[in-house]
């Protein structure tokens, strides 16, 4: 620019001019108008307070035409597979693209959003080709389960796992499955038989016993399959290679359905990775930026968004379990993507209407949580302040308030909406309980030295804690009835392990019998799920956790109870240390720095914050008073 500028120094310089100058010179109407052999002004390195004021004033037009500069002249680019990639202002490419497209006005008029191909070479090379003995014949060279077989678990998975984590409009993907079995789709792309076999894998999560014998009966199709889900799930990962090779929409698809199944099968950290790859690959289509070539239909356009604010909530919800960075800041990076339309493209019969849009809104929230309260705050402070928790609370409420009237948890929905409206719902008092438990770890650890004036607010976290709780109980209690809890995912069993946690706390503070019910209900949905992957190891382990806490649980008959052993819980909760905690205790609980001077008010708009159910006990002092520790 600055060349330019020497040039051209009584011209303003932006997209405009810079294409009258590229046409002027092609026409050759720019000889003799250009300065030539004067020496460059030098860049001065002191401003007077006025220039510099001016500076500042100028910055935000010459950015805007930088960007003006950069983004009509190329954002996407054309690889030698055909695919379009999206390529970023920051690019050398399209710094490149803009230089060498001066004096092309006429062309670029015909594709003004795509950089072109390189003239010598190809990006990505060939890959290598499989040998005639591997190839096999089209529709045949993958092996295929029996179609019932393949369509009980298709029916599984977009009930209990698409319904939530969609990826495929229904129609497309039931054609698709159908063209694969009758041979007539061509050449069957490594993506595509990627997905399906996740897609059999989770289908077929539960069909495999230790004992060797199925536990569903005789006459049901998948009692006699061949092959496990973990057959499958292996299936699935030799394809990973050539699904990276791709790169493509599907490849999008099969790693994050990859994901899901990888994290129910306790393989957290391939589960991850998987998710990484599968955003990463989004990025290089453009999905974030809402980046199509120029030929793509408006389906194809709505597909690409609904399948990017999937994994913008799928990124989320599998990072968090981990605790790690997820891969989408959007704090960071520019999301112009907007949500799809329903009217063009319908989400399918398991999800309803506006479910995404509603779960990206709490996602975003959730995510602001996250790095206020436990990834932005002091490392070396324990304290976070009353304004923060306030307007994250405040927040959380009106997302309830302003949830479209059909989601809501007490208006009935269709059977086949029942589970996505559930998840929902279990998700926002997932996000609540995060919020607030840490605050409730810090009363229970720390109840004895607690000032009078704090008491209140700690409790009054503690009981928005355990009310959560409870309603996510009543929630997950329902779907067992519903038949809609499911074990294909991580997330149901994630929920009831949550819960147990903070009616652990709750029971051990209070001794209140209402909460070791809350236990043995918890651990009742745990044993009733189908007993596979993560579900199986939650309710294996959990009940030896509470044995170690003095809450021993007994099932006889079917049925589930907590046997107390008093001597066990005196010793561990009745001789807290106020001044000690672990640094993993120090970790994950919470004090309130008090910032505003209306904290102390009963009436304030941030004690009527929730409508807390009047039996939550957090009170211990009562309880203690009569308890003997010795």
């Amino acid at each position: 620019m600055r060349i330019l500028e020497h040039f051209f120094p009584d011209r303003e310089l932006n997209l405009v001019s810079l294409r009258q100058i590229a046409q002027d010179v092609v026409d050759g109407r720019l000889v003799g108008s250009v300065t030539e052999g004067e020496p460059m002004a030098p860049i001065s390195e002191e401003t007077t307070p006025d220039e510099g004021e001016d500076a500042f004033q100028d910055e935000k037009p010459v950015l805007d035409s930088v960007n003006d500069l950069h983004e009509p002249l190329g954002t996407m680019m054309r690889d030698s597979t055909g695919r379009y990639r999206y390529v970023g202002a920051h690019s050398d490419i399209a710094f490149n693209a803009a230089v060498c497209s001066m004096g092309k006005e006429a062309e670029m008029r015909k594709n003004p959003n795509i950089i072109g191909p390189p003239k010598i070479g190809l990006y990505p090379p060939p890959l290598p080709t499989m040998s005639s003995t591997d190839s096999g014949s089209p529709g045949r060279s993958f092996f295929l389960p029996r179609r019932e077989l393949c369509d009980y678990y298709i029916s599984r998975f977009l009930e209990d796992v698409h319904s939530t984590h969609w990826f495929y409009s229904i129609e497309q993907f039931l054609y698709r499955v159908e063209t694969t079995y009758t041979g007539k789709s061509g050449k069957l792309s490594n993506s595509w038989m990627c997905s399906l076999y996740a897609i059999l894998g989770l289908g077929a999560a539960n069909y495999e016993e230790p004992s060797g014998q199925s536990p569903l009966p005789a006459d049901s199709p998948a009692a006699s399959d061949e092959k496990s889900s973990e057959d499958y799930i292996a299936l699935a990962k030799e394809l990973i290679p050539a699904v990276y090779d791709e790169a493509d929409i599907d490849s999008i698809r099969a790693l994050a359905i990859m994901s899901i199944a990888l994290e129910n099968l306790c393989s957290r950290t391939t589960s991850y990775l998987y998710m990484g790859a599968s955003i990463q690959i989004s990025y290089s289509l453009g999905l974030h930026r809402d980046s199509i070539n120029g030929s793509g239909a408006s389906m194809e356009l709505e597909q690409n968004r609904r399948i990017w604010w999937t994994l913008f909530t799928l990124d989320l919800e599998i990072a968090s379990r981990g605790g790690s960075p997820t891969m989408i800041d959007d704090r960071y990076l520019r999301i112009t993507t907007p949500l799809p339309s329903e009217q063009v493209l319908y989400p399918g019969l398991h999800t309803p209407l506006s479910w995404l849009s509603t779960s990206v809104s709490l996602c975003r929230l959730k995510r602001e949580i996250i790095q206020a309260v436990y990834t932005e705050r002091f490392m070396n402070s324990r304290a976070i302040s009353f304004t923060t928790i306030s307007k994250l609370l405040l927040s959380l409420q009106g997302w309830q308030q302003l949830m479209p009237p059909h989601l809501k948890h007490d208006v009935p929905a269709p059977p086949t909406h029942k589970r996505a409206v559930a998840v929902l719902h279990l998700q926002y008092w997932s996000t609540t309980i995060l919020l607030c438990r840490p605050f409730l770890l810090y009363l229970v650890l720390r109840h004895s030295t607690l000032e009078p004036s704090k008491k209140v607010w700690f409790e009054r976290m503690g009981k928005a804690t355990i009310d959560a709780a409870q309603k996510s109980l009543g929630i997950l209690q329902q779907m067992a009835a519903d038949n809609t809890i499911s074990s294909l995912t991580a997330f149901d069993s994630t929920c009831l392990l949550r819960l147990v946690m903070v009616f652990i706390l709750a029971f051990a503070h209070t001794k209140q019998p209402q909460y070791r019910g809350h236990i043995e209900t918890s651990i009742s949905l745990m044993k009733s799920l189908e007993q596979i992957g993560f579900s199986k190891m939650v309710a294996e382990e959990t009940p030896m956790r509470l044995a170690d806490l003095g809450i021993p649980i007994e099932t006889k008959e079917g049925n589930t109870s907590v046997l107390l052993d008093d001597d066990l819980i005196a010793q561990l909760w009745g001789n807290l240390d106020p001044n000690f905690m672990t640094p993993l205790q120090t970790q994950q609980s919470l004090d309130l720095a008090f910032d505003d001077s209306n904290y102390s008010d009963l009436n304030s708009e941030i004690m009527q914050l929730t409508n807390l159910d009047d039996s939550i006990v957090i009170d211990a002092s009562q309880v203690y008073s009569s308890f003997d520790f010795r």
